[in-house]
């Protein structure tokens, strides 16, 4: 029987749920995103990334629309100081290509 392509289709539909916000200052915090962007739609999840050169987040919405309002109506924003960078994120792919499929391994133990 073949495997539930679930993470795959999954993986697809939030792609086009999911908003990618980069130009953050460090020290930001998750709520003041929810306060940014909960105009557009219900936020299902805020993930900030704080890296030693960048700080970014991913803003997961209920309905792609919304994440493309929010894009549209967010990018280039003043926030805190800085001009963020709003776009909705696509494919399932990382560029370069590459594997897809379920990864390595697969079949028991």
């Amino acid at each position: 029987r073949p495997h539930c392509s679930c993470p795959t289709d999954t993986h697809a539909t939030m792609a086009g749920r999911t908003v990618f916000v980069g130009n953050l200052p460090s020290d930001v915090r998750p709520a003041e995103l929810e306060d940014l962007f909960h105009k557009y739609g219900k936020i299902e999840n805020v993930d900030v990334k704080y890296k030693a050169d960048a700080t970014f987040a991913f803003v997961d919405f209920r309905d792609e629309r919304d994440a493309a309002d929010a894009a549209r109506g967010r990018d280039g924003v003043r926030f805190s100081d800085k001009n963020i960078r709003v776009e909705v994120k696509r494919g399932a792919a990382p560029r370069g290509g590459g594997g897809g499929g379920y990864g390595g391994g697969g079949y028991g133990g």
